[in-house]
């Protein structure tokens, strides 16, 4: 697995030194799980920002609602 040197305060390395404490079994763990919740938080972030965009196109653009609207008939037939 490749290895990366990072800095932290002291108050994030005393944390970290509890790790066994919170269930993991190294102090990499940690840091894996944390990254890894961020990233997930971060791509739900851009998610809903393209959600919010798609919305704000749809609601105003008259010709995308006709045609979505005609499409939703359609699978109701």
């Amino acid at each position: 697995m490749p290895q990366i040197k990072v800095s932290v305060d002291q108050d994030i390395n005393d944390f970290l030194a509890q790790y066994q404490r919170y269930g993991y079994k190294s102090k990499s763990a940690v840091v894996m799980e944390a990254i890894a919740l961020l990233r997930e938080a971060l791509n739900q972030e851009a998610l809903a920002d393209s959600a919010a965009l798609y919305q704000e196109i749809y609601e105003t653009d008259t010709e995308l609602q006709q045609l979505t609207e005609d499409a939703a008939s359609l699978c109701l037939e």
